[in-house]
């Protein structure tokens, strides 16, 4: 986390004496997109634990940015909140009878991307990572014997998308692609698991320029 930070204000330091500054505020709504195999926890049939992901909800996010243009080449530091939820389908064979519910997680984070790329006429055309500081939860799975939340403080992932510049108008679409695996906080009786497979993102905003 302090190495991502330090990153983001040396580049906010460097700005003001190479580029022409704008910044502005932006909000937007995000979709998680993952096809994950169901997690099982135990041995057999008669003795497991199922986590299956039912639906990731969309999400919404909220922040400022700073752009700065040097030529055709932008880069744009942004921080945004970011609160989203999950539906997982829970089954519980471990007492010999079997239960299942459908139980809703949800996550706030503070996304930080670095986005870079370039301006050609109103398109912008940006791409860099970005990282994600885990602020809290608040999840219906800690019913479940033996849950608990194992989440890392920071986590990393990628964005790539367009824009187009109408007025002080900013609209956005970007794809995410992350490093870690879905639901990797996830632990039952003192193991950490998670599914097979990382999360991706399409992420849709609008902002304004000042």
């Amino acid at each position: 986390m302090k190495k991502l930070i330090f990153v983001v204000f040396a580049a906010l330091l460097w700005l003001p004496l190479t580029a022409q500054l704008s910044f502005g505020l932006k909000a937007g709504v995000g979709t998680t997109d993952v096809d994950v195999t169901a997690l099982k926890v135990g041995q057999g049939a008669a003795d497991e634990l199922v986590f299956q992901l039912e639906n990731a909800n969309f999400g919404l996010h909220a922040g400022i940015f700073i752009q700065a243009k040097i030529g055709s080449f932008l880069i744009q530091p942004e921080v945004l909140f970011n609160s989203s939820s999950a539906d997982f389908r829970v089954t519980d064979n471990r007492s010999g009878q079997m239960v299942e519910n459908i139980l809703r997680e949800k996550y706030q984070n503070l996304d930080i991307p670095l986005m870079m790329g370039f301006k050609l006429g109103p398109v912008r055309l940006m791409g860099g990572p970005v990282g994600h500081i885990f602020l809290q939860s608040e999840s219906e799975l800690t019913s479940v014997d033996g849950y608990e939340q194992m989440f890392d403080k920071l986590t990393y992932g990628w964005q790539a998308g367009l824009g187009i510049d109408i007025w002080k108008i900013m609209i956005d679409l970007r794809y995410e692609g992350n490093f870690d695996n879905y639901g990797n906080h996830i632990s039952v009786g003192g193991t950490h698991y998670s599914f097979d497979k990382a999360p991706s993102r399409i992420i849709g905003s609008i902002g304004f320029r000042f």
